[in-house]
Formats: C-alpha cells, structure tokens, sequence
C-alpha cells in the first residue's frame, strides 16, 4: 500500500486528497499558506472566504467518484459554476 493519494483536487489553496487503505478510500481536505516569514504550513482550519471553494473541491470529488463508477477513463467536465485557480506557486 502507497503513502501517496491515488487521487488529488487542487483549487485556490485548498488541496482534497483521496487515499485507499484496507477499509476502502478516506480523503482529506486541507489548505496551504504562507506565514509572513515566508514559509509554507497546511491546515485543515479554514476561513468563511473558502467555503466556496471546499465545496468546489467536493464536488469535482463526488464527480470523480461517479466517473469511477461508472468505469470511465476521462475526468468529467468541471460544473458551470467551478472557478479554477493557478495553484501553480502554492507547494502541495
């Protein structure tokens, strides 16, 4: 068994990750910042201001999950509604 997620979600900071073990897959959601001395931290505290895109996160999830289901090998289309962010300069 892997330390690695088998799956990943990445928007604005806010990082899903999908893990397989023994009783099936469990996920975790956490956020990356920066502290003002510019180190990079995680955290699975969020702020009001990311609801939105946690809720995001879970969604591409759920479609994922779906997509898996049903035995496709494509991702599935991103909802109207999902704002997609450069997670670029933030280090998952």
């Amino acid at each position: 068994m892997s330390n690695r997620p088998i799956h990943e979600i990445k928007e604005g900071g806010i990082k899903l990750a999908v893990w397989a073990n023994e009783k099936g897959e469990s996920v975790t959601i956490d956020k990356r910042y920066k502290t003002p001395a510019g180190e990079w931290k995680s955290t699975n505290r969020f702020f009001e201001s990311d609801i939105s895109k946690l809720a995001n996160v879970c969604k591409q999830y759920l479609d994922w999950k779906t997509t898996q289901a049903a035995g496709e090998e494509q991702a599935p289309p991103l909802s109207d509604n999902v704002q997609c962010f450069d997670d670029q300069d933030i280090p998952f």
